[in-house]
C-alpha cells in the first residue's frame, strides 16, 4: 500500500483491538515485497500492557509533550514513548531533538 521508509505506527483501536491488563500478547510483523512471493522478513515478540499506577498517571498527566517521553521511557512504558516521540515528529518533521 506504498509505505514510506521510517517507523509505522499501526492503532490497535482502529482495528477495533483492545489489549487487556496482565495479559501478555504475542506479536509479529513480517515484510514482502511487491514482487516477492514470500516473506522477505519476520519478527516475534511479546509484550504485556500494564496500566500505569496512580503515581505515574498524575506523572503523565502533569508532563509536557518532551518530557513525556521520558516520563514513559523511565517508567518501562517504551512504546508510549516511542509514540509520544512519533507524535512530536510529526507535528514538527524538522526538528531534529525532542528538547
Amino acid at each position: 500500500a506504498g509505505l514510506t521508509k521510517g517507523v509505522i505506527a499501526i492503532s490497535l483501536a482502529e482495528h477495533g483491538l483492545t489489549l487487556e491488563p496482565e495479559t501478555v500478547y504475542e506479536w509479529s510483523v513480517s515484510l514482502a515485497t511487491d514482487d516477492a512471493k514470500d516473506i522477505s522478513a519476520m519478527s516475534r515478540g511479546l509484550i504485556a500492557f500494564r496500566a500505569p499506577s496512580s503515581k505515574i498517571s498524575k506523572q503523565i498527566e502533569k508532563a509536557k509533550p518532551g518530557d513525556l517521553i521520558e516520563v514513559h521511557a523511565e517508567n518501562g512504558y517504551w512504546y508510549d514513548a516511542v509514540n509520544a516521540v512519533s507524535q512530536m515528529i510529526a507535528q514538527n518533521p524538522d526538528v531534529a531533538a525532542y528538547k
